[in-house]
């Protein structure tokens, strides 16, 4: 796939996220390192404190452009970058991108068993 900066994509979502997008907001090289994007992702679940589950955008996170060839879809236009990119990615490392992309991983995991957990009390598998 060829990614570029502000390409709006869908992605492998649960059905109550399928309006969600995920736009590219920058591509950074490593020497000696697969690419880093960093994307932002639009309609997505965020976890509460009292633990519900909301609709909300997250600004930054960062994944190797191959778990982001694996996760997309379809191109589908284009969308607004956010302005939190570039300052972020510019000061970071490849690694500690790649720890913050980790990191995020585990918080959507936790955020997708609570909406399992939601399903199921719906009676929906």
């Amino acid at each position: 796939m060829d990614f570029s900066v502000g390409q709006q994509w869908t992605y492998r979502a649960p059905e109550d996220l399928a309006s969600s997008r995920l736009v590219i907001g920058a591509i950074v090289s490593f020497a000696g390192g697969e690419r880093i994007v960093g994307v932002s992702i639009l309609g997505a679940l965020q976890s509460r404190p009292d633990g519900t589950v909301a609709i909300a955008n997250i600004p930054f996170l960062p994944m190797t452009e191959s778990a982001l060839a694996a996760t997309v879809a379809e191109l589908d236009g284009t969308g607004d970058v956010d302005d939190h990119h570039l300052p972020l990615v510019g000061k970071l490392s490849r690694q500690e991108l790649l720890d913050l992309a980790h990191a995020l991983r585990e918080d959507m995991r936790l955020v997708e068993n609570r909406n399992d957990q939601i399903d199921a009390g719906r009676g929906r598998v």
